[in-house]
């Protein structure tokens, strides 16, 4: 039975590397959602909706405010820095970067399925 040679066999460090990148990027990308997007999409709510009461997760989000937003992101990617620097073991943050990631991913797509509802509501009004 052969053996992989060393050069072929993976990376630890640049897999949790890539995983940490990724898992800045995703939480930058939320950060935008939620500061710069959000404050366009009351404006256009207000308009599209008239009167009607916009959705529960949508008038979640946009209450958010933007200083509570940046606070967040910025501690979750000052940890995951922070921790890739100082555990050792690059199997275990490459576990904790991936994991960032998939939480990214999904309050990302929740900010965005909450900002697509009351575009869903209105044409969903307009068809009856």
């Amino acid at each position: 039975m052969q053996t992989k040679p060393e050069a072929t066999r993976p990376q630890p460090r640049i897999a949790s590397l890539f995983f940490l990148v990724m898992a800045v990027l995703a939480w930058l990308v939320l950060l935008y959602c939620l500061t710069v997007s959000a404050s366009r999409f009351r404006g256009i709510f207000k308009d599209l909706l008239g009167d009607r009461a916009l959705p529960i997760l949508t008038e979640l989000f946009l209450k958010i405010p933007a200083a509570v937003s940046i606070i967040l992101v910025t501690a979750v990617c000052g940890s995951l820095l922070l921790m890739e620097k100082r555990i050792a073991d690059k199997k275990q943050t490459m576990f904790i970067n991936l994991s960032a990631f998939f939480v990214a991913g999904i309050i990302t797509a929740l900010v965005i399925c909450s900002f697509f509802m009351p575009l869903m509501t209105t044409i969903s009004a307009l068809s009856k």
